[in-house]
């Protein structure tokens, strides 16, 4: 149900409301790990699909009304564009935001707790491993878990 607002202070209502979402969802994100979008299985795109609706919801009170809709879309997406120029104006926030590259194998050692701490399964890094043509993690030199979620693997020299 709408707020009783003149129409100005809904839509600046919807606005505040919208920037609170996209930043709550960011940090969300940000602290579930690294996992690019191939790879999510069905229980994260039921997920998305949940937190959209809910969203949706919560960013136009229920309404259908366009102008509402067009105004949680561009605070959304405006916000979501102050945050990348944020960040690559301020390299120390894109760490904490973006995340870093992390060494989940080095030299025949896995670094089990970093994997945990990434949601990365050892099948993972063996896939990546086998999409790189080698064999096994004896022929790794080093593997490293990307910003993006996507998983490097440098091959030992031979």
């Amino acid at each position: 149900m709408l707020p009783n607002l003149p129409a100005f202070l809904l839509l600046v209502s919807v606005a505040v409301r919208g920037m609170i979402v996209i930043i709550i969802l960011i940090v969300a994100v940000r602290l579930l790990g690294k996992r690019d979008v191939g790879g999510l299985n069905i229980i994260d795109i039921i997920a998305i699909l949940l937190v959209g609706n809910a969203v949706q919801n919560t960013l136009t009170y229920g309404s259908g009304r366009l102008d509402i809709g067009l105004v949680s879309s561009a605070v959304l997406l405006l916000t979501e564009a102050a945050i990348v120029v944020l960040v690559a104006r301020h390299p120390n926030l894109e760490r904490d935001v973006i995340g870093q590259p992390t060494v989940i194998f080095s030299d025949g050692y896995m670094d089990r707790r970093a994997m945990k701490e990434q949601g990365i399964e050892e099948d993972e890094l063996l896939e990546a491993v086998r999409a790189m043509g080698l064999n096994d993690l004896s022929q790794v030199h080093l593997a490293v878990l990307e910003e993006n979620g996507s998983i490097s693997v440098i091959p030992k020299e031979k």
